[in-house]
């Protein structure tokens, strides 16, 4: 090779855009900014569910790479997800243990601060003898364990998969172990929050499942570390948080959990069920991103057993909708044909999963 055709290779390779640098593949997301300036917010459950339902939010393009993976094509580690099953072996105790840094609540006497006043089944918000503040859910009349060996389990596998999630627990509560804190207050519906009376705690439980000897069977949700800040959508990015600027229908966790949800047939995936909480750690504040509430998986609706629809369709289908009226309700529903597992316990779940089965 001539002097010439040296001196060009040299210059075309340096001047060639790098595939690898040194610090490739990156496995931590850079989340330098300081997020300190970072305000709680509420999403209304109702308009989110509508602009999702009949909206289309998000990067209308088609087909968009995810935005967050490293040189590797792989998801680096973040305030969103943490590589585990896949990225190393589980032993089945690491997946049982998942988040879990206590054993649940401690027995002895539980305060009362604040009860559910929102959805359909009762829950409190607790102290327990140790000063740890927990959130109590209980299975719905007539399904012992359903909604709470659910939630349980769904925890264990979404941490493994690499999600942010709370520490549940399942425990058990006897009505004298509750006490009212001073300042709890009670939010009936339809009317003004005041001072939480004897009479409230026990008309909650009344809605809930009952053991032989009289005790309630409850999930224990320990409070997530930081300060509430709401929940977060699954498209585009919150404004006051310089560290979130990929939009997330472009984060392949989030768009993983839509598979996820549907192997798991959790139907109830939405923005008021997820919570960001401003940490601090290390000397950098930080918003961590956390996924919520999974009673409504597996043959569980939370309240009662799921609907057969559910996982099959949206709550509104316009296409199917109108395929029926068209074929004069000959044309069955892929639903409709396919036979389930039905117990108190699990709820109702399909004997398979051919056909169409999504989450909404």
């Amino acid at each position: 090779m001539s002097p010439f055709a040296i001196i060009t290779w040299i210059t075309l390779a340096s001047a060639a855009p790098l595939r690898f640098y040194e610090d490739d593949p990156l496995w931590i997301e850079p989340e330098s900014q300081d997020a300190s300036g970072v305000a709680p917010w509420e999403i209304d459950l109702f308009i989110d569910l509508a602009y999702n339902q009949f909206g289309h939010p998000g990067d209308p393009a088609p087909n968009v790479r995810a935005k967050d993976l490293n040189s590797v094509d792989e998801v680096p580690d973040s305030s969103w997800f943490k590589n585990r099953a896949g990225f190393r072996s589980l032993t089945a105790g690491e997946v049982v243990e998942g988040p879990d840094t206590t054993k649940g609540p401690a027995p002895g006497v539980w305060t009362v601060t604040s009860a559910k006043h929102d959805g359909v089944m009762p829950g409190f918000t607790i102290e327990d003898s140790s000063g740890e503040r927990w959130f109590l859910k209980f299975d719905p009349p007539g399904h012992p364990g359903m909604a709470t060996g659910t939630e349980v389990v769904v925890t264990k596998l979404l941490w493994a998969l690499g999600y942010n999630v709370p520490e549940n627990h399942i425990a058990t509560l006897h009505r004298e172990q509750l006490s009212i804190g001073e300042s709890a207050t009670f939010h009936p519906p339809g009317r003004g929050e005041r001072p939480m009376k004897t009479s409230d705690i026990d008309e909650l439980l009344a809605q809930a499942e009952r053991e032989p000897d009289g005790s309630y069977r409850v999930v224990a949700s320990k409070a997530l570390e930081g300060k509430p800040l709401g929940g977060f959508r699954f498209y585009g990015t919150r404004p006051d948080d310089p560290n979130d600027v990929i939009p997330h229908e472009h984060r392949r966790e989030l768009r993983g959990y839509g598979t996820f949800s549907a192997w798991l047939n959790h139907v109830d995936a939405k923005a008021i069920n997820t919570l960001d909480t401003l940490v601090t750690e290390n000397g950098r504040t930080f918003v961590r991103h956390h996924l919520l509430d999974f009673g409504s998986t597996l043959g569980s609706g939370g309240t009662s057993p799921r609907e057969r629809w559910e996982g099959f369709e949206y709550e509104v289908e316009p296409k199917e909708m109108s395929k029926g009226m068209l074929a004069f309700g000959f044309d069955i529903p892929a639903w409709r044909r396919v036979p389930y597992y039905e117990a108190p316990s699990i709820g109702r779940l399909p004997r398979t999963t051919r056909g169409s089965i999504r989450s909404r």
